[in-house]
């Protein structure tokens, strides 16, 4: 499998595989995420993809998103009080009704 550069047919698939499993997800969250792993995308090769495969990266990256822009997740552990593992269990919660909210279907914010 050839690796593919980083383009807008990768970009694309991407941003659509996102907003596929997400609905509801703000398009400027989606295309963060999407931008900041950009790096990644290196390794998907559309033109032979199996969208399966690829469903659990994009919901780890979607969590991975939520985690630290949208939750006090990287400032919990910041200060050395609690390790990463008691942060994310603080968060958890909130990671998870977020992701639930942008997986129902609606208009893109």
């Amino acid at each position: 499998m050839a690796k593919l550069k980083i383009n807008n047919t990768a970009y694309k698939y991407a941003i659509n595989s996102i907003i596929e499993l997400y609905p509801s997800i703000p398009k400027d969250d989606a295309e963060e995420i999407r931008d900041f792993n950009s790096a990644l995308l290196k390794s998907i090769n559309t033109e032979d993809i199996d969208y399966e495969d690829n469903v659990q990266l994009f919901k780890n990256l979607v969590g991975a998103h939520i985690r630290h822009k949208l939750t006090p997740y990287d400032s919990l552990y910041d200060g050395g009080y609690i390790d990463k593992r008691e942060a994310r269990e603080i968060v958890s919660t909130s990671v998870s009704e977020i992701m639930r909210n942008w997986e129902q279907k609606g208009e893109i914010k």
